[in-house]
């Protein structure tokens, strides 16, 4: 037992290269100053009504956080054709001046880096109107049309009264129709009935070019007798009289013209001749119920001689009922606005006394009856209905209603739908141009109405879609409406889709305007996969895999049965150090013992990429086949993810052993020159009770994302739930010694790992145990370990001959957001190089461990955020060494202790800023930690961290040797070197000198924040 307590304690500088961190030295990161975007939070269409006097305050971020010049201009300009709204800019509100469209654009002053978006402007009540006639001067009996626009535009209630001055010289209707009487002057009046203070005058001329015409030459009668009028020229008016007119009566009906004895059809009383401003006016009576359609030509004689141009034709229809009909065949309206069935018919005679009332609407959600006493429709919703209206006549009680039938469309903006939170973080739809099965969902677009209600019947299947690019086609037939079609499996490329309401009925086209574009990803050779048999098949093929939807319920599962066994699982060879498992082996094999079996030194993976995935926002979730507990917390007998492999083990039985781990299972491995772009991959689904995650359910999940291969890439991604989300240290296969493997991270967040979000180092060792394994500059040179001490104080020249020499993996995180990590946002580890495992001195199982590992490069550029200030409590680090039995739980190490013993350490005082510390309400002192960077090992440290117009919080550095928490006697197995951390601290804001502070205060408020994962999104 002795020995075994010895390798146990050799064994415990594994857990305190993960938890122990503390500082001898600390090292500033500058933070850049320069202007590098400017992003505006918040909707990309903003409406805003003018007669609340709403106003809208612009809220946009700055980058990086710490820039000096932060200032911003803003300016507008049109939309398309449509109409300007004024806008002026106050105290970062903007505030309307008039109804339209504008699009709002900021502009930083520092380097002018722009965003916009889009104000539209509407007002519910009437500003104006503007009325005009398509002629002003008109010739007596013709008619002329009043025109009105509103402002604004979209007024909702269109209804308008007319009136004339001088109804002898010309009348209006109520559809503003206006018609010569006589010679002379008029005003016509049009006035808002919603409003009458609001009206317009338009000034008429009626003149005559003939020495007698009839007023009103086509008369509709329901009654047996009626009026016509004569108007006379001004300047032959005193030269007629009464008796030089004379008339001649005719039977039109039938469409026959016969000349008939006026006296038995057509009775004029020409003693009831009115002379009024050179006009005369008959009165007639119809006689004789034979004849209805009369045609009478006046004619006027002087010096008894019947002049050319004297002579003129009224037509008088005598009615047995009314007529009535629609003007046209749609109505067009838009949301709210109301229109008044009156002003839409045309009704013979039109002085008939009639009823109109609305018999039916076939889609009461698109318009709606109103109250007002004449029938009033109003717009609800955009899209299409039927309206019935019947016309019932007082005159001619027995005639039946009539029921006339118009089509009404309701018009708005629209736009097409951005799903998926906006097809993820990229906001870009991408679509492939091969469906995997029938079962997978085929890529399809949506619109909606942009004025902030829903759409009625009849608008989806009215929306035409257009595309820009002739190998893309939408598909606008109303049962696969929006359905997306590439025509050519080698198109790849970017494409703009627009859309429109397009509706046309009896010749008649209303179409709206075109909606904004949306950009869409098409991958012709894509495969379109929603379905987990169709993504491992797919994945299985190498083929591009595109997303059309969640896959988490049916991971692991075909025909609702479990897939995933130790028999269809992927293996593959650890590309860690197995040694140990090597020596075991060997071991056994010498021993001959026939009860040992050889260990395994394969790990599993569920899903290998070797192709492109687009994920479109959607997550795949590995949770059926790693969270296999039972009711007690432990592991199912069927479960496939058991833990990692071992880096060393000591073991008497299954029940009684000590551990300490090294590479676990794999849910997603990644290789060469792939791209993973907006896809969400999660290794389980965690649990979260009171705005926190339990850590602790990681513990079996294995690796979330491993990536082997180089020039590989991650973006607008989600990576999170694993025991590490994303491992990368290359191969260790010999003959790839020389590989380096490159890969990038940017626009994504990471989160949730029990252990490490980002773990990263090298799979290639060199001789830990030689004093400098080779000059990295020159032969009077040697590095300084950990190496970060020296790197950060190089020269570009210096950097970039150390890289070549000694690291093999290059990590580049950019704009990024890392969350919730057990132990440490991103590790950088080597391997232990201590002189009891050179030759393994103390177990043969042990020989040749003594090595540490290449390096690895972390890249830090633009916007990373930590977002990994911990209680103290909450860290948990009983997965690094495990063990199963009491006897050796007092060889455990408790982090939370130790951060508390470092934090307290009286020779170094300075350390106690990497704990912050915070008294609650009832007096309590919670204790907090930051997650930062670890380079960790107790080897040669060969890890580098570098930092690109780094946009955040500057880290700190701190050193910690194993002495400094008085365990020297763990650094003969571990090794002598010091760890490096890189953190956020305890220290007050300093902002003269660059450090502005970031506390578990202000990353709560961050975070609750609507700037929190500004970072990730893509920017247009």
């Amino acid at each position: 037992m002795n020995k075994k307590l010895i390798l146990l304690i050799l064994l415990l500088p594994l857990l305190m290269m993960f938890s122990i961190f503390t500082s001898t030295n600390s090292v500033q990161l500058n933070v850049a100053v320069g202007v590098s975007k400017i992003e505006i939070i918040g909707s990309k269409y903003v409406y805003l009504d003018l007669d609340k006097n709403e106003q809208y305050y612009v809220n946009y971020a700055v980058y990086p956080i710490s820039a000096k010049n932060k200032n911003v201009f803003f300016s507008y300009e049109q939309v398309g054709s449509q109409n300007l709204a004024e806008l002026t800019f106050e105290e970062g509100y903007i505030i309307p001046k008039s109804t339209g469209v504008a699009k709002v654009t900021l502009t930083t002053a520092d380097g002018g880096f722009k965003d916009s978006f889009i104000v539209k402007v509407d007002a519910l009540n009437l500003h104006s109107i503007t009325s005009t006639i398509n002629q002003s001067q008109i010739k007596v009996g013709k008619t002329a049309r009043i025109s009105t626009t509103f402002d604004p535009s979209n007024f909702y209630n269109k209804m308008l009264s007319y009136s004339s001055s001088n109804t002898n010289v010309a009348t209006v209707s109520d559809k503003g129709v206006v018609k010569g009487v006589n010679p002379g002057s008029s005003i016509i009046i049009v006035s808002s009935v919603s409003n009458p203070e609001i009206y317009e005058n338009i000034e008429i001329e009626v003149y005559s070019d003939e020495v007698i015409a009839v007023a009103d030459p086509e008369i509709n009668t329901i009654e047996s007798g009626g009026e016509v009028a004569l108007v006379i020229e001004e300047s032959v008016k005193n030269d007629i009289t009464k008796e030089s007119i004379t008339f001649s009566v005719y039977d039109v009906s039938n469409n026959q013209e016969v000349l008939v004895n006026a006296e038995h059809v057509f009775n004029m009383e020409k003693t009831g001749i009115v002379e009024n401003n050179g006009s005369y006016k008959f009165t007639y009576e119809i006689n004789n119920s034979k004849y209805e359609n009369i045609k009478i030509i006046f004619s006027v004689i002087i010096n008894d001689q019947v002049v050319n141009s004297q002579s003129s034709t009224c037509y008088i229809y005598k009615m047995n009922g009314i007529s009535a009909e629609f003007d046209k065949n749609i109505i067009v309206m838009n949301v709210n606005e109301l229109v008044g069935v009156r002003n839409e018919i045309t009704l013979i005679p039109s002085n008939a006394d009639v009823v109109f009332s609305i018999k039916n609407i076939s889609n009461a959600n698109i318009i709606q009856n109103t109250t007002y006493i004449e029938p009033t429709i109003k717009a609800v919703k955009p899209g299409v209905s039927d309206l019935t209206i019947e016309v019932k006549s007082n005159d001619y009680p027995d005639q039946d209603p009539i029921e006339l039938s118009v089509k009404v469309v309701v018009l708005s903006d629209v736009g097409i739908n951005e799903a998926v939170g906006g097809y993820g973080y990229e906001r870009m739809l991408t679509v492939g141009g091969v469906q995997a099965s029938n079962n997978s969902i085929k890529p399809r677009l949506t619109v909606s109405p942009l004025n902030g209600v829903d759409a009625g019947d009849g608008f989806l299947s009215n929306i035409k879609f257009i595309s820009n690019n002739e190998n893309v086609q939408i598909d606008n037939s109303v049962e696969n409406k929006g359905y997306i079609e590439i025509l050519n499996e080698e198109f790849n490329d970017l494409v703009d889709i627009t859309c429109v309401f397009e509706y046309e009925y009896q010749g008649e086209k209303i179409t709206s305007e075109e909606s904004f574009p949306i950009t869409i990803r098409c991958i012709g050779n894509g495969v379109n996969v929603s379905t987990f048999e169709d993504l491992y098949n797919t994945v299985k093929q190498e083929k591009i895999v595109v997303l059309q939807g969640d896959i988490i319920g049916d991971f692991g599962k075909i025909n609702g049965e479990d897939f995933y066994t130790e028999q269809t699982v992927t293996k593959i060879q650890s590309t860690y150090d197995i040694a140990y498992y090597e020596n075991v082996n060997n071991l056994i094999a010498k021993e001959n013992d026939s009860n040992k079996k050889q260990l395994e030194t394969t790990i599993k993976v569920l899903l290998n990429f070797k192709n492109d995935i687009y994920g479109n926002g959607f997550e795949i979730n590995a949770n059926n086949v790693t969270n296999k507990l039972n009711s007690t917390g432990g592991l199912q007998a069927d479960a496939l993810f058991r833990g990692p492999l071992k880096f060393v083990s000591l073991s008497d039985s299954a029940s009684s052993s000590i551990s300490v781990n090294a590479q676990d299972n794999i849910c997603y491995a990644v290789y060469d020159d792939v791209d993973l772009v907006n896809v969400t991959l999660k290794g389980c689904t965690l649990s979260e009770s009171d705005g926190s995650y339990d850590l602790n359910d990681l513990t079996y999940t294995g690796t979330t994302v491993e990536v082997f291969g180089d020039n590989v890439s991650i973006k607008y991604s989600t990576i999170a739930n694993g025991r590490t989300a994303l491992r990368v240290f290359g191969d260790a296969d010999v003959e790839k010694s020389s590989r380096v493997i490159n890969l990038n991270i940017s626009n994504s967040v990471l989160s949730c790992a029990r252990e490490f979000l980002i773990r990263m180092g090298s799979n290639c060792f060199v001789d830990g145990t030689l004093e400098t394994p080779a000059p990295y500059i020159d032969n009077n040179k040697s590095i300084s370990f950990p190496a970060q001490k020296a790197y950060s104080n190089m020269t570009s020249e210096e950097k970039a001959e150390y890289e070549n020499r000694y690291i093999k993996t290059f990590v580049n995180l950019k704009d990024c957001i890392l969350e919730d990590s057990g132990l440490f946002c991103i590790g950088i580890d080597s391997h232990f190089s201590g002189a009891l495992l050179e030759n393994g001195l103390l177990s043969e199982a042990w020989t040749n461990l003594a090595k540490t590992s290449y390096g690895a490069k972390l890249t830090i550029e633009g916007d990373v955020r930590m977002y990994d200030w911990k209680n103290i409590n909450s860290i948990n680090s009983d997965t690094l060494i495990e063990t199963n039995s009491a006897v050796f739980e007092k060889y455990k190490l408790d982090v939370k202790e130790l951060i508390d013993a470092l934090a307290t350490n009286t020779e170094k005082p300075n350390l106690n800023k990497i704990v912050y510390k915070e008294t609650d309400g009832s007096g309590n002192i919670n204790k907090f930690v930051h997650g930062g960077i670890a380079f960790f090992g107790g080897g040669k440290n060969y890890g580098v961290a570098d930092f690109k117009d780094y946009e955040f919080v500057r880290l700190n550095g701190y050193e910690v040797n194993l002495s400094d928490v008085n365990r020297s006697d763990l650094q003969a197995a571990a090794g002598n070197e010091s760890f490096y951390f890189l953190l956020n601290d305890a220290s007050i804001s300093d902002e003269e000198n660059g450090h502005t502070g970031f506390l578990p205060k202000d990353q709560e408020a961050l975070e609750n924040s609507s700037n929190a994962y500004a970072p990730i999104y893509k920017k247009y």
